[in-house]
C-alpha cells in the first residue's frame, strides 16, 4: 500500500500558485482562491496511481474541498482506499499534519511506500520506516516579498509557540543558574562547546515545556544528538 500526495505530486498546481495571497493573515483565506481551482489541474506522474489501487491519498488541502478533490480523482480514474484531508480549522504544519494522518490511518501497518513533493515530509515517512521519495512536478519557487515572508514567519511562530510555550523567555534565567559566576569564553574550542551546550539546553527546555503532554520526541532525539556531539568535543 502506498501514500501519494496531490498538489505538485500528481496534481499540477503550478498554474495556480500565484493565487496564494501571502499578505492575508487568515490561514484559510490565504489559500482559498488557490484551492478553489484544484479541480482544474492536469494529472501528472500518472504511473504512481496506475499500477495499483492500494493507494492512500494524504493531502494538506482542507476538508472543505473534498467534493472538488473527489471529482478530480474520479475524472482522472484514480482509484484509492482512503482520502485524508486537513480538518477544518487545523493549521498544523504539513509535516505534523501528515504524520498524524500516518499514525492514525487504519492501513498504517500495511504502508510500504510514500511519495510527496516536500523533502521534510518524505524524511518524516522515512523516519517512520517507510520507503519514500520526493516527486515534484514543478519547483514552485514562487518568490515572496518581505511582507509575505513575515506573514509566513508569524504563522510558524504561532505553531511553534503553541507547542513549546514561551520557553525562549526562560532561557536566560536557566543559563544564569547554570553559570552563576558567568563565563569566560575565548578560544575556538570553547565557543564550539558552548554552542553545542546552548543547543542541548534549548532542546531540554522544549521537552520540559511538553512534559505534561507526554514529552516531545523530537526534542529528546535532538538532545541526544547534541549530547553526543558535545561528548566528542569534550577533552
Amino acid at each position: 500500500m502506498i501514500i501519494v500526495d496531490l498538489d505538485n505530486c500528481i496534481s499540477d498546481d503550478g498554474w495556480r500558485i500565484h493565487l496564494i495571497d501571502f499578505s492575508e493573515q487568515d490561514f484559510d483565506k490565504r489559500h482559498e482562491k488557490y484551492h478553489e481551482k484544484c479541480h482544474q489541474d492536469a494529472l501528472r506522474n500518472a504511473h504512481l496511481v496506475r499500477e495499483t489501487d492500494d493507494i492512500l491519498i494524504f493531502t494538506s488541502r482542507p476538508e472543505k474541498y473534498r467534493r472538488l478533490t473527489e471529482e478530480w480523482l474520479a475524472m482522472n480514474k484514480i482509484y484509492y482506499k482512503q482520502l485524508v484531508m486537513r480538518p477544518q480549522g487545523n493549521h498544523d504544519s504539513s509535516v505534523a499534519l501528515k504524520e498524524e494522518m500516518l499514525v492514525t490511518s487504519p492501513y498504517f501497518t500495511r504502508i510500504v511506500q510514500a511519495f510527496d513533493d516536500r523533502k521534510d515530509i518524505v524524511e518524516m515517512y522515512i523516519n517512520a520506516g517507510i520507503d519514500a521519495a520526493v516527486v515534484q512536478i514543478n519547483d514552485n519557487d514562487y518568490q515572496m516579498g518581505v511582507p509575505e515572508i513575515l506573514m509566513v514567519a508569524a504563522q510558524t511562530f504561532k505553531e511553534r509557540n503553541a507547542q513549546y510555550g514561551d520557553n525562549y523567555k526562560k532561557f536566560g534565567s536557566i543559563m544564569r543558574s547554570l553559570f552563576p559566576d558567568g563565563l569566560n569564553i575565548s578560544s575556538e574550542d570553547e565557543w564550539n562547546r558552548i554552542g553545542l551546550f546552548v543547543q542541548l539546553v534549548s532542546k531540554t527546555t522544549r521537552y520540559a515545556a511538553n512534559m505534561d503532554k507526554g514529552g516531545h520526541e523530537d526534542s529528546a532525539h535532538d538532545a541526544c544528538v547534541y549530547a553526543a556531539m558535545l561528548q566528542e568535543m569534550t577533552k
